[in-house]
């Protein structure tokens, strides 16, 4: 029997974020080789978590204050030279966290339920991962980058 959905987003949600903070130590060398700015700070203005539930594709980019002016493209993270700087890594819950996301958004293909209602869930547990606290003070604590960090004011998100 299959787990109410709630929980299986959670679950989803979960094995996201140990997936970006897996992916985040073992390419902690590749971050830290980044030219870093006159003040001694990576230039890391953005990163964007690539999630394609019909592929079954995990992966992160990172975009810096260098890439600019990327014009129509500055939020298009394909273009950024640091796109799915992630590929590659080796760490088992990248693809515990694909599993996840791939099994929720098969189930698009059940009768009564949407491919895309499904795969807004996936989208839905990435975006709760990449906003997690935790992830902005790695990066500002390991790689030194000056990332905002998010705080629910309800409690609602881990």
């Amino acid at each position: 029997m299959k787990m109410p959905l709630k929980q299986q987003c959670e679950a989803c949600r979960d094995g996201i974020f140990a997936a970006i903070i897996d992916v985040l130590h073992e390419r902690s060398e590749y971050i830290t080789s980044i030219e870093r700015t006159a003040r001694g700070e990576l230039p890391i203005t953005g990163i964007a978590l690539e999630l394609s539930p019909w592929h079954g594709g995990l992966g992160l980019s990172l975009r810096l204050s260098t890439d600019f002016p990327l014009g129509d493209f500055r939020y298009d993270s394909a273009d950024w030279p640091h796109f799915d700087f992630t590929h590659g890594c080796a760490s088992p819950s990248i693809d515990q966290a694909i599993s996840i996301v791939t099994e929720i958004y098969n189930q698009g293909k059940e009768p009564g339920n949407d491919l895309r209602e499904m795969a807004h869930l996936t989208f839905m547990a990435g975006a709760e991962a990449i906003l997690n606290p935790s992830v902005a003070r790695l990066l500002n604590g390991e790689e030194k980058v000056s990332g905002t960090v998010f705080v629910d004011p309800e409690g609602i998100s881990p």
